[in-house]
């Protein structure tokens, strides 16, 4: 392949001594999955495909929707909402712990590392911050290896046991390593995208309070609404790259071993492919043709 997806995730710029020492706890850091290249990216993922059973996935469906009204009663007597913090960041967050098997009482502390996660690669960030996000990070990591250590003795419906109980035929299961990187993933990935989307998707319908009441008058229309909201306003704008050799592309020379940003939300508005890209338009006949997934 003329890219590779391997890149570090715990990546501090110009860490501190007292970072480098609180980080050390940790085991090092492995690629898995989202920065992993084949042959091993493909074990990986005939496991993990594997426990996202038809089935796991559509067992939960009841409680998304249950979830779902509980929040929106919360508040639609009242006739007003912050609608981030009291629906379309605590639904996938809520459902995501269900799913994976985690307490709901500790979404907090979930959230709470996925922010941590993240200013520690930041540019520019405090000693401080650093430290204080570092911290988080080992705290996190301690959190994973007890709750993996406790389903491998009590096994229970959730998909951090389907993880840890998969088995494919000519491949090695999920080490508690691979299962604890593995779970990071998928706690930080699989709520806050959702958030992106629901955040980004309830703005451009209420801003314009035409396409609110179409979309009351025609409920039809809420899937192609949900692709172009995903089109409009990738929930991820990208993700990195490097090049294994040297490779142009539309003209420009891109060397061996560069760094590139594969913005997706760029490709969404490309013009060639939608008309008046950067209109939202409930009904835009091939809205789902965006690449905010990724593909594959």
């Amino acid at each position: 392949s003329r890219f590779s997806s391997s890149h570090r995730f715990r990546n501090p710029v110009a860490p501190s001594p007292e970072v480098q020492a609180e980080l050390a706890q940790l085991p090092p850091e492995i690629r898995l999955l989202v920065n992993e290249d084949p042959p091993t990216h493909r074990r990986t993922r005939s496991l993990v495909s594997k426990a996202f059973s038809p089935k796991h996935v559509t067992a939960i469906a009841p409680r998304v929707h249950a979830i779902a009204h509980e929040l929106i009663d919360q508040f639609c007597a009242v006739g007003h909402a912050d609608l981030v913090r009291q629906y379309t960041y605590p639904l996938p967050m809520r459902v995501l712990l269900e799913f994976v098997g985690l307490p709901v009482e500790d979404a907090d502390f979930i959230k709470q590392w996925c922010q941590d996660h993240i200013l520690l690669s930041v540019p520019g960030m405090s000693a401080e911050q650093q430290l204080k996000s570092a911290r988080t990070e080992v705290a996190f990591r301690r959190y994973a290896d007890v709750l993996i250590a406790e389903r491998r003795h009590h096994p229970q419906s959730d998909l951090l046991s389907a993880l840890i109980q998969v088995e494919v035929d000519g491949e090695r299961a999920l080490d508690d390593v691979e299962l604890s990187s593995l779970l990071q993933q998928l706690l930080f990935a699989g709520h806050e995208t959702t958030t992106n989307l629901l955040s980004n998707t309830f703005f451009h319908l209420l801003r314009e309070p035409d396409r609110w009441q179409a979309l009351q008058a025609n409920p039809a229309l809420v899937p192609n609404t949900v692709e172009e909201g995903l089109r409009h306003d990738a929930a991820i704008p990208g993700m990195f790259r490097t090049a294994t050799q040297d490779v142009t592309i539309a003209g420009v020379a891109i060397p061996a071993g560069a760094r590139l940003f594969l913005a997706f939300a760029s490709a969404n508005r490309d013009e060639r492919l939608f008309a008046m890209p950067d209109q939202f338009d409930l009904s835009r006949f091939n809205a789902d043709k965006h690449v905010s997934p990724g593909h594959g």
